[in-house]
């Protein structure tokens, strides 16, 4: 985080993407609309799982990057060992075989020495120079669930009940964002 905490005022754009364990619940009931539906959707499971990777790549507003590394890969400590008939993590099959596939090696996640603790990382996460800042522009494909996560990390406290007050809480976070999928949609923020 150092190295980026370094370089963030002279290459303040963020591209950013997670990966995730899938979509394991749905919620049950009554919703008000379907904005509603697919919050919740995405609340019940960013609430029960956890995070597996954040790659963040930084650059200029021309598109320029630093020279040296400007992609970071963060792998998280995960799980996928069943001990008896119980997994120590919940994820989706199909997710994961996908991730395998382009190439995560999950017997590293769960190595201490390679998978980071969350709360080790948002707290250099909170200190780096990327949240909470207006001058830092977040980039980023159909997020909803990229930034659940990360508020998640952020605050170690599961997502508010409330759409709006999520959305209060991401620009408290996370003050400019472009998302690439709802700019082509005509919106600002494409959640789920």
């Amino acid at each position: 985080m150092h190295s980026i905490r370094s370089l963030v005022e002279q290459y303040p754009y963020i591209s950013m993407d997670t990966e995730f364990p899938g979509v394991v619940a749905r919620p049950i009931g009554t919703f008000k609309t379907s904005s509603d539906y697919h919050y919740q959707t995405m609340r019940c499971n960013v609430d029960l799982l956890k995070i597996i990777q954040i790659g963040i790549t930084l650059s200029d507003a021309d598109g320029n990057m630093p020279e040296g590394t400007c992609t970071w890969q963060f792998n998280f400590h995960f799980s996928v060992r069943q001990v008896v008939v119980v997994y120590d993590d919940m994820y989706s099959a199909d997710s994961i075989e996908l991730l395998q596939k382009s190439g995560l090696d999950f017997n590293r996640h769960e190595d201490a020495q390679y998978g980071i603790k969350p709360n080790d990382f948002a707290e250099l996460l909170i200190t780096s120079g990327l949240v909470l800042f207006e001058d830092v522009k977040w980039i980023s494909f159909h997020s909803g669930y990229d930034f659940g996560y990360l508020l998640r990390l952020l605050t170690n406290a599961p997502l508010p009940s409330v759409e709006e007050d999520f959305f209060e809480l991401v620009h408290i976070w996370f003050p400019n964002i472009l998302d690439i999928k709802a700019s082509f949609s005509g919106f600002l923020f494409s959640a789920y």
